[in-house]
């Protein structure tokens, strides 16, 4: 129904399982450090809330490889020129 959406953020573990379903690993940990296998469609991020404040700090590899690739592919899209409503 919403065919101009080319990046879907699956922003904590329900919606990991929702959208992978069974290619969801077994945490949300495991997924969203997966991220690069799940593009360019899906990117599994963790839920930002205070509540990640202790995942956050416990896996810098989400702010230094997913955030930068998130920022990358948000730009890019934001840039593309694409009105919303086109493929």
């Amino acid at each position: 129904m919403l065919p101009a959406i080319e990046l879907y953020l699956l922003v904590g573990r329900y919606a990991q399982v929702y959208h992978l379903g069974p290619r969801a690993k077994k945490t949300l940990g495991e997924t969203a450090r997966a991220w690069r296998s799940y593009l360019p469609r899906f990117l599994p991020v963790p839920h930002p809330s205070w509540h990640n404040n202790r995942w956050l700090a416990q896996n810098p590899w989400f702010e230094g490889e997913t955030v930068p690739a998130l920022r990358d592919a948000v730009e890019r899209r934001l840039n593309s020129g694409a009105s919303p409503g086109k493929a």
